[in-house]
């Protein structure tokens, strides 16, 4: 979305390896990778996801392939920012879990939730890549738009 910004703050030791490097890499509304490739010690990286979704009008409204497999969730949270009608309230999870991230939460502009709305425990990861998934409550949406912003990480293995 046109005039969101990142700020990224990261801080790792740099005298581990010489071959440290880090990129960042803007994907815009969508996303925003930070990586830190630490040669043969590991690959590193952490991901700063930023999604705007209209809900279809249904009994639920999912973002397709929101997670990667092995991606090991650090934070999500959510701000309603277009009211929500057609359910009583709603719930945000994954595939698998659909009140992971929050149950029973509220339609007004401008609710918003985090860790103190998870039923999952913290940290989380995915074995799979998985949808991110809105659960109408009761009745099916009939409009509403939530931003979600996620930060995870992937982490493979040495090389040598």
């Amino acid at each position: 979305m046109s005039g969101d910004t990142h700020d990224i703050i990261f801080d790792l030791p740099t005298k581990l390896d010489p071959t440290i490097a880090s990129t960042h890499k803007d994907y815009g509304q969508l996303d925003t990778k930070f990586e830190i490739d630490i040669g043969t010690l590991a690959n590193f990286k952490v991901y700063f996801k930023t999604v705007h979704h209209t809900l279809a009008a249904a009994s639920t409204s999912a973002v397709t392939d929101f997670f990667p497999a092995g991606a090991l969730i650090l934070g999500l949270s959510s701000r309603v920012t277009t009211a929500i009608t057609g359910a009583t309230n709603w719930d945000l999870g994954y595939v698998g879990d659909d009140d992971a991230f929050g149950s029973a939460l509220a339609l007004a502009a401008g609710t918003t939730s985090s860790y103190g709305d998870w039923v999952v425990t913290f940290p989380t990861s995915m074995a799979a890549e998985v949808d991110l998934l809105f659960t109408a409550n009761v009745s099916a949406f009939t409009a509403g738009v939530v931003r979600v912003f996620c930060i995870y990480a992937t982490l493979t293995a040495p090389t040598a």
